[in-house]
């Protein structure tokens, strides 16, 4: 392990831990280190905005660090509450169910399920895919505004993330999505697998994550994507219910 990433790791528990907000020299006597290093670690930490100094100049940890301990408890409850249906999803269509979280560019994949005949080596939990190309992906950046779509088609030119169409046809893609709340894949990150998802909201309307279905690209022709669509949408309903209560009925003003 990175000595330097080790360290700085140390200081920031220290600091998560400690009771009060500690100095310098109290810091690098209980973790053994020279206060020259701990000096270091803890202006990269401020900088990150995992820790501050108090007017007294002695270092408090930030709700950051908070944040990060309540997205994961929210991501642990999301992925507990959602087993259940996307077990039901997989047995009602017959394909593979992914649940996902959004991470600027790319998403995340909470949890799986994978149907009798799973596409190999296509997904894993904790795995991360570009947003812009599949159907999870794409249902959670559809309720994004215009313009910050725009600003990351612009950045994801750079890291090969763009989806395999012009800017306009993508906004005009993203329109769609909102106002159907179904996005679909069409091989757009490997032609042998599409899929159809559906976002998942809080009951302020944010989007929270989302659920789909994805698998060989014959199982996902014209007369069955209206089944999926319905049935990705019945079950992101749900799951939003269980966590939330009853969704309001338009979250996209």
């Amino acid at each position: 392990m990175n000595n330097t990433l080790r360290d700085g790791l140390r200081v920031m528990d220290y600091l998560a831990y400690a009771d009060r907000p500690m100095s310098l020299t109290e810091i690098a006597a209980a973790l053994e280190l020279g206060k020259s290093k701990t000096h270091r670690l803890l202006q990269t930490l401020i900088q990150a905005n995992y820790a501050f100094q108090s007017e007294s100049s002695k270092y408090i940890a930030s709700i950051k660090l908070w944040k990060l301990g309540s997205a994961m408890l929210r991501h642990a409850t999301l992925r507990s509450m959602a087993e259940a249906e996307m077990q039901s999803l997989m047995e009602q269509t017959g394909e593979s169910v992914h649940l996902s979280v959004l991470e600027e560019m790319e998403i995340v994949y909470l949890h799986k399920i994978d149907s009798d005949n799973p596409v190999r080596a296509y997904s894993q939990i904790g795995g991360r895919m570009p947003a812009f190309q599949v159907a999870t992906g794409k249902a959670m950046l559809a309720f994004k505004g215009d313009s910050e779509l725009k600003e990351l088609y612009k950045a994801s030119m750079a890291k090969n993330f763009a989806p395999q169409k012009s800017e306009e046809q993508f906004l005009d893609e993203m329109r769609e999505i909102r106002q159907s709340r179904v996005a679909i894949n069409r091989g757009e990150f490997r032609a042998d697998v599409h899929g159809v998802a559906a976002p998942i909201f809080d009951r302020m309307g944010n989007v929270v994550a989302a659920i789909g279905v994805s698998g060989s690209a014959q199982h996902f022709g014209a007369d069955r994507l209206d089944f999926f669509a319905q049935e990705v949408k019945r079950s992101a309903g749900f799951i939003a219910e269980k966590l939330f209560g009853q969704p309001r009925n338009s979250p996209w003003p």
